[in-house]
């Protein structure tokens, strides 16, 4: 039996070693269903807590905790190093174990003839017990451990993709709720125009200074205008919702936002935006770790066609009588040369030099389709930028007709239908004001993105002003 305990000390060594248990970092599964209860809204009578007005950076990081896009992305990077981890094994012994049990049904021996001889053993047992040591097989193990690397750093890459994809989602969600309360704003203050309107055309009209058709101009634009209201409220809601969506939670309780401080001109000259892109772009970034991944297995394919070393050591036992030593270790070097495996080698190095002309193909493709992106984005931010004192322009000369035109009609010299007019261009180029300051914000988060995150610093001779708030915006008179 103490001829057994080496043989019994390597197998509890080999199975320990081959035990496997997740990464302590990796996160737990939940499923969808507890992650909707958890979501659900508060029994009756318990108020749920209200983290109160929330900025872009909040719901942002909100977005981050709840997303399900960016676990996807983290999962698959703990499967990266998995696979690191996979590949460092190749250099690290191999241990196995095994036992044999045999039972005969007729007694062993053997027959020489004149000679003969027969033993009454029908059962044996043996147990075998060796470490295979890897030594040297050309780099074939290095370049699979340097390409998974590579890998692995494009997964954190592509992770930090899915973050960037979402806060562009984020601001976006974010300014079009801001755009939609704004519009609703203006539509309750053309209702109040009209109805300080209405008012008036109705004394006139009762004292016969105005026909009744006068009267009825304005009674309808005031109804079109409440049908605008319905449609801005629920164009807010809408809105609440697709921002709550996006940061991962109850699309029937919206967070409560604030609006965005002044708007200040990037002053970054295109040159250098693209500059920046190219080298901080995550998926370019992604793109060439790949490529130095594929090259890596492009080299271990190629070392297939050369030898391998290994060292290899054994603990063997036997309960065969027959046997002068029951027992015995064995040790020694292994050397496997590849003469011919029916063209499997060729066809993995093939398959590995085109899969590195693939991935080069790739990363110039998306070269170019982030170039311009980054020159779309450019030209929209500046565009945005300029439509700003344009739209303030027209608000100024919008606000001085209406007022000259309600003059005139209150001396009888022009009709409803020319006060509704300049009412309805006033209304229109706050709106048109509102979506282009929003607008703006958008266009900067769209150039952030396409840069890769941050922009560089400005240029110091841009001399673009920066744009006073929204609300000064909408009322210059002010």
């Amino acid at each position: 039996m103490r001829r057994l305990v080496p043989g019994l000390c390597l197998a509890l060594a080999a199975v320990a070693t081959s035990c496997a248990r997740p990464r302590p970092e990796a996160p737990g599964y939940t499923p969808a269903w507890q992650n909707v209860r958890e979501r659900a809204a508060p029994p009756p009578g318990a108020d749920a807590p209200d983290p109160g007005p929330l900025s872009l950076d909040d719901c942002v990081r909100i977005a981050l905790e709840n997303n399900r896009r960016v676990r996807i992305a983290d999962r698959r990077i703990l499967v990266a190093r998995d696979r690191i981890d996979e590949a460092y094994a190749g250099l690290a012994p191999k241990l196995s174990a095994s036992g044999r049990f045999e039972h005969r049904s007729n007694r062993y021996g053997f027959d020489f003839g004149e000679m003969a001889f027969a033993i009454d053993q029908r059962d044996t047992a043996s147990f075998q017990a060796g470490v295979l040591v890897p030594i040297y097989d050309f780099g074939q193990t290095y370049n699979r451990i340097e390409g998974e690397l590579r890998r692995g750093e494009a997964a954190v890459e592509q992770a930090e993709k899915a973050r960037q994809d979402l806060v562009l989602d984020v601001a976006r969600a974010y300014y079009r709720v801001l755009e939609a309360r704004k519009i609703q704003a203006v539509v309750d203050e053309s209702i109040q125009v009209l109805a300080s309107q209405l008012a008036i055309a109705r004394d006139f009209h009762r004292v016969g200074m105005t026909a009744k058709n006068d009267l009825l101009a304005v009674a309808v634009q005031y109804a079109l205008r409440h049908l605008d209201r319905i449609q801005a409220v629920n164009n807010v809601h809408l809105a609440e919702s697709t921002l709550a969506r996006v940061m991962g939670l109850d699309v029937t309780r919206p967070p409560r936002i604030v609006d965005v401080a002044d708007a200040d001109p990037h002053g970054v000259s295109l040159d250098a935006a693209m500059r920046v892109a190219i080298a901080r772009r995550p998926e370019l970034i992604a793109l060439r770790r790949e490529v130095e991944g594929a090259r890596a297995d492009s080299r271990a394919a190629a070392a297939g066609w050369l030898p391998r070393i290994d060292a290899f050591g054994g603990y063997n036992y036997s309960a065969d009588s027959l046997l002068v030593n029951p027992d015995w270790w064995s040790g020694g070097f292994t050397v496997q040369f590849p003469f011919f495996d029916g063209g499997a080698t060729i066809a993995r190095a093939s398959q590995a030099a085109r899969r590195v002309d693939e991935m080069i193909d790739l990363q110039e493709d998306r070269s170019n389709d982030i170039l311009l992106e980054v020159k779309t984005a450019w030209l929209a931010d500046r565009a945005a930028l300029e439509k700003i004192p344009v739209g303030r322009l027209g608000i100024l000369l919008g606000e001085e007709s209406l007022r000259m035109m309600r003059d005139q009609y209150r001396e009888g010299l022009a009709t409803s239908a020319e006060v509704l007019a300049e009412e309805e261009r006033l209304s229109q180029a706050r709106v048109e004001l509102a979506r282009a300051y929003y607008n703006c914000r958008v266009a900067r988060s769209v150039l952030v993105h396409a840069v890769g995150g941050t922009l560089p610093p400005p240029d110091a001779n841009s001399g673009t002003p920066a744009i006073p708030s929204i609300d000064d915006l909408l009322n210059p008179t002010k």
